[in-house]
């Protein structure tokens, strides 16, 4: 009895909702099923779009020409690609789920005010030409939130999916294109730009990678900096759109500030640029308009600022230019000052140098120093340019006349660089490539790379033994005084074993013994000086002449201090004994004193590492004796004390007890 009862409850229960059902569709039970609201190949053909409704923000115009939608109103505007074909996939794949007439409607006593379709909540019309298709939106369904539309011939309501009208509601933000440049950067080959007042103007245009300045000079210009801008352009936003007022917004044809045209593949774009716009908060905005477009709007002013001086701030900054692969000469003159730096074929810089006699020789350069010259060469950058058609009174103003410095560069061909005068507040100096008509200013610093003296190109290293050397002594002298500061001997400070071999590339075998009697600081200086005496580096050259004092200008200092090396060269039948004398003076300061060798004709600034390890072998504490370290002598016992007669008080030791137990000490 129990199942018959459910069973029927179950029935009752299918049936009632069946009834609803029905209901919800309309009173016909005739459904004709799933399918397509549009006839096939209406959206596909269809150029014309129309939006309204009284939940929308606006009244949507859209019209198609070639591959491309434009918003006709409420703005002139390209349509947003996107949500145009949003809606457009929506109407082509829009399915009905269910239908019923509206004859049925009407003889069921309900109209079509139930459904929200006497004022729709969106009325869509597409088309082409004359031929009109309009869908009107109405109110959701009660169940499976879906859609009541009307046919387009208004005889049938369908059931449809809720995302038709998801599509539709949008904002005119969400339906505009907010890019303004539509040409993308690999297609750009030319940039104008016209700047009021004064309608200068400035051409830039592409040549295979490079890009250059066709007006108002012909000039390169920075391929970065140029993409940069580009880039920055086209990527630029609509802020927002504003109601038109051309002479008010600066953007009639008269007051126009500056027009930006970006130039592609048989197509260019022109943006034109206005007044500030008054905010009271945010960054600067400008009014602007496209030049085929009344429609006004704002975008942000800082891209466009740059743009103001393009010709300079877009001009190629680096204005020597050459490979330094192919660069094989190098001259800097100053005067009647000379230098020139020769390249090996092999790699490395020679300097061909002539003595007092006239015969040339040739020393080897410093390579990091000419490596530093080459880099200052290649990355120095213009900060301003002064003139770029500069008359004869303007290079005798600039001394590009009479230069400071003089640099021909030797590469593929042949470039010279002009250094002038410095500027008034002397932290620019002016410069000019000699074949070129433009003056530039360059920071002053590349004059420190730039010296005349062959002296400061020559490589730091002149006393290179060959591996094969071996050191066999040497020592520190005071020149004042006569005595010897500190000597290493090769024989005298052998190892236990009398063993010398050493490594091919170990130039101070035999020491090790004598280095181990040293203190740490005392070591690591005789290392240094060890590996000076057979690789002799300085800090700076100051003449190519060695004397027997050296003269500051307003002070001569003395020599003080003789580093003496001996060292023994294979060759022939036996080895030869070479010394080399390096003479310094006192140390001037911390960090500066002063060096020669009378072998090489050379005095020096010395290294720091030298100073330091001159220094701690100069100045060493005098080796205590040993009495200076004999421990404190212990009370007298009471039967070795003796008893003053007098007083009767105990007596203090004499001092020849001390001495007697010092010679005790001395004997143990």
């Amino acid at each position: 009895m129990r199942l018959k009862l459910t069973f029927i409850l179950l029935v009752l229960n299918l049936f009632l909702l069946g009834i609803i059902y029905l209901l919800e569709k309309g009173p016909s039970a005739d459904l004709p099923g799933v399918g397509p609201v549009l006839p096939a190949g209406l959206v596909e053909n269809s150029d014309y779009l129309e939006i309204e409704g009284r939940e929308l923000d606006a009244h949507w115009v859209l019209n198609k020409s070639g591959e491309e939608w434009r918003i006709a109103s409420p703005v002139n505007w390209q349509a947003n690609y996107f949500a145009v074909s949003r809606i457009l996939n929506q109407l082509q794949f829009l399915e009905k789920e269910s239908s019923f007439s509206v004859s049925e409607i009407e003889n069921a006593g309900r109209t079509l005010e139930d459904y929200g379709l006497d004022r729709p909540r969106a009325i869509l019309t597409l088309g082409r030409g004359r031929d009109k298709t309009v869908l009107k939106i109405g109110e959701a369904t009660g169940i499976g939130d879906r859609l009541y539309i009307l046919s387009p011939d208004q005889g049938e309501v369908f059931v449809v999916s809720r995302e038709l009208l998801e599509s539709i509601s949008l904002e005119l933000a969400d339906l505009r294109e907010s890019k303004i440049f539509h040409i993308p950067l690999f297609e750009v080959r030319a940039l104008r730009i016209v700047v009021s007042p004064g309608n200068t103007i400035v051409r830039i245009e592409k040549n295979d990678e490079n890009w250059n300045f066709l007006t108002p000079i012909q000039t390169e210009a920075d391929p970065a900096l140029v993409e940069t801008t580009i880039n920055r352009l086209t990527a630029i936003r609509v802020t927002d759109f504003l109601p038109p007022d051309l002479p008010g917004q600066g953007l009639d044809d008269s007051s126009i500030t500056l027009r930006v045209t970006i130039e592609g593949n048989n197509r260019r774009q022109t943006l034109l640029l206005g007044n500030t716009v008054t905010t009271a908060s945010g960054p600067p905005r400008r009014f602007a308009r496209l030049s085929d477009n009344a429609t006004v709007f704002s975008v942000p002013a800082e891209p466009f600022n740059n743009l103001l001086r393009a010709q300079e701030t877009l001009r190629e900054k680096k204005f020597v230019q050459f490979n330094p692969r192919s660069l094989n000469e190098i001259e800097i003159g100053s005067g009647d000052k000379r230098v020139n730096l020769q390249k090996f074929e092999a790699g490395g810089w020679q300097l061909p140098i002539k003595d007092d006699a006239g015969a040339l020789h040739t020393w080897a350069a410093e390579p990091a120093l000419v490596n530093e010259l080459i880099v200052a060469l290649l990355e120095m950058e213009a900060v301003n340019f002064p003139k770029n058609a500069p008359s004869e009174e303007d290079l005798e103003r600039f001394g590009i006349n009479d230069p400071q410095r003089r640099v021909t560069l030797h590469a593929e061909g042949q470039q010279v660089l002009l250094l002038g005068d410095l500027d008034a507040a002397g932290d620019l100096i002016y410069a000019k490539i000699e074949a070129r008509p433009f003056i530039y200013q360059v920071q002053v610093d590349v004059l420190r790379h730039l010296q005349a003296r062959a002296l400061h190109f020559r490589s730091r290293l002149f006393h290179d033994q060959p591996n094969s050397a071996q050191i066999e002594a040497i020592a520190l002298r005071d020149l004042e005084t006569g005595e010897e500061l500190f000597v290493l001997d090769r024989q005298a400070g052998g190892s236990a074993d009398g063993n010398t071999d050493f490594e091919e590339n170990d130039k101070k075998p035999g020491f090790s013994d004598a280095l181990g009697l040293l203190t740490e600081n005392e070591r690591e200086a005789a290392q240094t000086l060890l590996e000076y005496s057979s690789r002799f580096r300085v800090k700076s050259y100051l003449r190519n002449e060695f004397s027997d004092n050296f003269n500051l200008g307003d002070k001569v200092l003395p020599w003080k201090y003789l580093l003496e090396s001996k060292i023994s060269l294979p060759g022939g039948s036996e080895d030869q004994l070479r010394v080399f004398n390096f003479y310094f003076t006192e140390r001037v300061g911390g960090t500066t004193q002063f060096g020669g060798s009378p072998e090489y004709d050379l005095i020096f600034e010395s290294s720091q590492e030298l100073i330091d390890a001159l220094f701690t072998l100069a100045f060493r504490r005098e080796t205590p004796t040993l009495q200076d370290v004999a421990p404190p002598l212990p009370p007298p016992s009471p039967e070795s004390a003796t008893v003053d007669e007098t007083t009767g008080e105990s007596a203090e030791p004499s001092a020849d007890s001390i001495d007697a137990v010092d010679s005790g000490r001395d004997e143990e």
